[in-house]
């Protein structure tokens, strides 16, 4: 959608063919009119990752995939981590966070660092193995900080 000052035909032209505009409108614009307009667009669009939605199994600790057939068991430690980057506020974890959560009931030793990452390796293959090709990696490193979960994931 295209809300601009600019009412000329051609500007309007150009705004369809080369911004790749569906609704081109003319400043002022009725409140009205552009709610109306966006919830049009809203119920035409498909969201993506709605439609290849993905399911974490609590009960069974299995990731279903957006295609029949693609189910994948979890290891314990790897449904603790997807649960909490799902739980967590913009899907985003620290690090040092991440590794408290594999601490002993006893208190004993955490999982290191490099440990942290190894888990997250596993299970990034196996979003990767019901993502579809070129997809972006479902769970991202954010330098510095932690990881963040990239899709959507619902829970069961």
């Amino acid at each position: 959608m295209i809300l601009t000052a600019r009412v000329g035909l051609a500007d309007r032209f150009a705004g369809y063919r080369e911004g790749g505009a569906d609704v081109y409108l003319s400043k002022p614009v009725a409140p009205d009119e552009l709610v109306l307009v966006l919830q049009g667009l809203g119920r035409r669009i498909r969201h993506p990752e709605s439609a290849r939605g993905r399911t974490l199994s609590l009960r069974e600790r299995t990731l279903t995939g957006p295609s029949p057939g693609q189910r994948f068991r979890l290891t314990h430690r790897e449904k603790v981590l997807l649960i909490e980057l799902i739980q967590a506020r913009d899907n985003a974890v620290g690090s040092a966070l991440l590794c408290q959560l594999f601490t002993d009931e006893d208190g004993g030793v955490e999982i290191n660092k490099h440990a942290l990452e190894e888990l997250v390796a596993r299970l990034r293959r196996k979003f990767k193995a019901v993502q579809p090709e070129r997809a972006e990696p479902a769970i991202k490193s954010i330098c510095g900080f932690g990881h963040q979960l990239c899709i959507q994931v619902l829970l069961r």
